[in-house]
């Protein structure tokens, strides 16, 4: 893990993106608007972020959008 967060091939606003889409496929609610605030702290727009969880349909269906994009966004919003 520090490895990962010590890396600079990827910068900070792809990481988040990145680590949002991946638990939105996994329906963690919890992670996703955590790391929505950050993602914005990054650099990341509202669309981007809206995207990414959006991304995660073509993998796993429904369940990530359903439970995750609108506490995302919302996360988005109040940070």
């Amino acid at each position: 893990m520090e490895a990962l967060s010590e890396s600079k091939n990827l910068d900070g606003r792809t990481q988040q993106l990145i680590y949002i889409a991946m638990k939105a496929a996994r329906g963690d609610k919890g992670a996703v608007t955590a790391h929505a605030g950050m993602a914005k702290k990054a650099g990341a727009s509202r669309a981007e972020l809206k995207e990414a969880v959006l991304m995660t349909l073509t993998f796993s269906g429904i369940r990530g959008v359903a439970t995750c994009l609108a506490p995302a966004l919302a996360a988005w919003e109040v940070s």
